[in-house]
């Protein structure tokens, strides 16, 4: 083993005035160095420039070692049983205290440069991957702009900017493609198709025209202008909408457009920096998105109901923001940020902004995002076939239950192994997914692995996985003290806004003028079904179009299909199965109230 020898020294140009200034000392030379170097003297080498010291006692040379800018280090190496002390400015230096003086020394000048040079450097890469993202996602967030479509009036002040003015019926708008512009009603969407589609927050667009038709025919449809980064300015239209998520695809005339992935490779995590990119108060009417950044404070939170609120209504109120979809950002997102991009430091487009202070009717210190996961992207790939989304269907009525305040529950805490659930408050009635699966009192503890902590968790999980998907549900038998898991097969949940579901493609192709969908596709036809549970099991005639041999046949909008050819169909995939393989004459046996009074009778319905 070795021992480092060294010598710490003064560089200041004083130690050099003192040698010169005294009368008859000879210039510096080799020898007269070392004598300055040897023992029991204090070590004061009065010159600036460091050079190499050689030892007094081996051939060994010390080196000068830099250790911040007044002092240089001497080192050299010896045996460890030597006990020769080691000189410094303050006189000898024992060898056993050799060791926890250098130590001090290299990390004091450690502790004031490296972690600054270091900070410095991680800050200036920080930044470059925040410009990197900027530069990359900016051409695939746009500006939109909603406009009522008033009838325009010439401006008295033909040389100076436009003012808009409400007058009775009449009003005055600018031509949105004029750079002085000001929307009254505006936000931003994201590109996630070249062709030209556009996602966006549904309540930024409704009453917008359709592809191909009118949203809201009673009144003029608003017109939904896209300015992309390069200032061009595109008219959109809706192609399919989906109040239940807020989130509606819009598409614009273009081709090789640039867009952000949908895909993240990881799950979002508190603390995760990211990117937003939107339009805050219309700011961007270049093009140009404005950037923020921050971290994430949550990744499941949930909207809370306006006060005042009867339970009542909040049913049919209620959207997947009062479900825990949101991811909560510590950026400030402004009005017009809605439909704004939300980025991981990948580029990934990992939420889609949304301004819930213009929603909720009050103003929040912190931003809010979609959180666009697995379930989220099957929603999204829906709205991009122009399709309705469509959401699973347990058929139970949950309430929340705290196991530690549950009197029900008293010293199950263990068995159960966690504070929240979801309990079935009544027995599921015959006919729907959760009938003879899960009984009243059952608490629901997971779905395919993910913890239920609430009934907004079980609607969450449960409507996300889409009708006619198979769950494995893990539960707690109180009133048994046991775990139970169980297998169910899910329904489609019964739409409430059935207004706000804009659709341009059926789900199911068309069948010689036929239309169809579940029988709990909405929740009016779900409440029809009170008297007859049975006809949860077949499938619901939502169009007849007209001159075609459905509606040759005697079959009517809302009657139900019970059986094809005999064979039961229970759900629309299975109808779609059976009529695949009809090719001639095909005979339904239909449940219809068009006469007035519920029956069943057959009709056959003849070949295109």
């Amino acid at each position: 083993m070795v021992l480092l020898k060294a010598c710490v020294v003064d560089r200041h140009q004083r130690r050099q005035k003192e040698y010169t200034s005294e009368p008859g000392r000879p210039p510096l030379t080799s020898h007269s160095r070392q004598r300055w170097m040897r023992p029991g003297r204090s070590c004061h080498p009065p010159f600036h420039r460091v050079r190499p010291v050689h030892s007094l006692h081996s051939d060994r040379t010390f080196q000068p070692v830099v250790m911040g800018s007044r002092s240089v280090m001497y080192c050299s190496t010896m045996p460890l049983h030597s006990r020769m002390p080691v000189l410094s400015k303050f006189g000898c230096i024992p060898s056993r205290l050799l060791l926890p003086l250098l130590a001090g020394l290299v990390c004091l000048d450690m502790a004031s440069q490296a972690p600054a040079q270091d900070g410095l450097a991680a800050a200036a890469a920080l930044e470059e991957t925040f410009v990197a993202i900027i530069d990359k996602a900016s051409p695939a967030v746009v500006a939109l702009t909603r406009e009522r479509g008033a009838p325009a009036i010439q401006s008295p002040f033909p040389g100076n900017l436009n003012v808009r003015r409400r007058m009775d019926d009449l009003s005055e708008t600018l031509d949105p493609v004029d750079p002085q512009f000001a929307p009254s009603e505006f936000g931003a969407g994201v590109t996630i198709d070249s062709s030209g589609l556009i996602l966006t927050n549904y309540h930024l667009v409704r009453g917008v025209a359709t592809v191909g038709g009118i949203a809201e025919a009673a009144a003029p449809s608003p017109r939904l202008f896209v300015r992309f980064s390069d200032r061009r300015i595109e008219e959109g239209r809706i192609l399919a909408a989906d109040p239940r998520s807020d989130l509606a695809v819009i598409k614009v005339a273009g081709s090789d457009l640039p867009t952000i992935p949908l895909a993240p490779a990881t799950p979002v995590r508190r603390g995760q920096l990211v990117v937003a990119l939107g339009n805050p108060y219309a700011i961007a009417r270049d093009g140009l998105a404005s950037a923020s950044w921050g971290i994430i404070g949550n990744i499941a939170r949930r909207l809370p109901y306006e006060r005042g609120t009867p339970v009542s209504e909040r049913q049919l109120k209620e959207t997947l923001y009062h479900l825990g979809i949101l991811l909560q950002v510590d950026t400030r997102l402004e009005l017009g940020t809605s439909g704004g991009a939300l980025l991981n430091l990948k580029g990934e487009l990992i939420g889609l902004t949304t301004s819930l202070a213009a929603i909720s009717g009050y103003e929040r210190a912190s931003g809010f995002a979609i959180r666009l996961d697995e379930p989220m992207l099957r929603v999204i790939e829906t709205l991009r076939q122009g399709k309705e989304v469509e959401y699973g269907f347990l058929g139970v009525m949950p309430e929340d239950v705290l196991v530690s305040r549950d009197p029900q529950l008293r010293g199950m805490a263990a068995a159960i192994g966690q504070g929240g659930a979801a309990r079935i408050f009544r027995d599921p009635e015959p006919y729907l997914p959760a009938y003879r699966k899960l009984r009243a009192g059952d608490l629901i503890l997971k779905i395919n692995g993910e913890s239920i902590e609430s009934k907004g968790d079980l609607m969450r999980v449960v409507g996300l996985a889409g009708p006619l998907a198979t769950i494995e549900v893990e539960g707690f038998r109180p009133d048994e003290e046991r775990r139970f898991n169980t297998t169910l097969r899910l329904g489609k949940w019964p739409a409430i806004d059935d207004e706000g579901i804009i659709a341009t493609r059926p789900t199911w192709d068309v069948w010689r003028g036929l239309t169809f969908d579940y029988s709990t596709s909405r929740l009016r036809h779900f409440q029809r079904l009170g008297t007859q549970r049975e006809l949860v099991d077949s499938v619901l005639v939502r169009e007849v179009g007209p001159n075609t041999p459905i509606s040759r046949s005697g079959l009517q909008r809302d009657d139900y299909i019970t059986h094809l050819n005999g064979n039961p169909v229970r759900n629309p995939r299975e109808f779609a199965e059976a009529i695949r393989e009809a090719n001639g004459p095909v005979s339904l046996r239909i449940w219809s109230e068009a006469r007035g009074r519920g029956e069943s009778r057959e009709v056959t319905v003849a070949p295109n």
